[in-house]
């Protein structure tokens, strides 16, 4: 199986162990994620405009210090499945997609008529941050969700998406269930630096990433796989079935299962 996203760091995020975690399961995924940090739907639709080498090409998980078009990369193989997200300020509102979206997607189709075509869904920042309360004007992660939700609903209802990687939703199901660092190191209006701002909206690596990349893989195969590994407290190792699990372990592959 091979899968692009067409994406920003968010998609860094879900494809981080996305080959390792599947191949752990005996399961062949080959993943590519073509990369602008901060990257909209708008700059990605004038990237196909112009044809520029604009993307930072990571393969499997690592990055490959090449760069490449979004055309030559969508010509360079069969791809099973494309996978898109709006930049994360600008997810909650649904005008921003449009008419990219669209647009991207009538692209994607001349080049690679036969793949899927998928919603990756972003989630929330996190409660108390800058970015959610003075940037974006939310007074509680929820409600920022809950318009992500609405806008990717939307979205993928206007492309005719195959289905929607709820990313967004495990989140809120992390939170609700009692794991409360699912983002990085937060700032507050009151700590706020922009020259030393901490991450507030990317997923906390040792354990988020897992989850994001299990829930990605799970979306994308659509359908019941074994148990899989969901929390890492070390990037480079996998848990196997002889370790013995923790209680966030188990708490967080409950929601990670319950949410595709």
């Amino acid at each position: 199986m091979n899968i692009l996203s067409i994406g920003n760091s968010f998609s860094t995020d879900a494809q981080r162990y996305l080959h390792r975690i599947a191949k752990a399961d005996g399961i062949e995924i080959n993943t590519f994620n073509l990369f602008i940090g901060g990257c909209s739907l708008s700059t990605h639709y004038s990237n196909i405009l112009s044809g520029e080498k604009a993307y930072e090409l990571e393969i499997n998980g690592e990055s490959t210090g090449l760069n490449a078009s979004l055309e030559e990369t969508l010509l360079s193989r069969d791809w099973d499945i494309i996978t898109l997200q709006q930049v994360s300020n600008e997810a909650p509102y649904y005008d921003t997609y449009q008419p990219y979206l669209d647009s991207i997607i009538e692209f994607v189709r001349k080049c690679v008529p036969k793949a899927k075509i998928v919603m990756h869904q972003t989630w929330a920042y996190e409660e108390g941050s800058y970015r959610l309360n003075t940037e974006l004007g939310y007074t509680h992660h929820q409600e920022m969700f809950r318009d992500i939700e609405k806008a990717y609903s939307k979205a993928a209802e206007a492309i005719n998406a195959d289905f929607i990687i709820p990313s967004g939703a495990l989140f809120q199901k992390l939170i609700q269930n009692g794991i409360q660092k699912v983002h990085r190191d937060t700032d507050t209006d009151a700590e706020r630096d922009d020259q030393h701002a901490k991450d507030n909206e990317h997923t906390e690596l040792r354990l988020e990433k897992r989850l994001f990349t299990s829930l990605f893989r799970r979306g994308a195969l659509r359908k019941c796989l074994v148990d899989i590994v969901f929390v890492i407290y070390h990037e480079y190792f996998l848990l196997t079935s002889t370790t013995m699990p923790t209680p966030i372990t188990i708490a967080a592959g409950r929601v990670a299962r319950s949410t595709v």
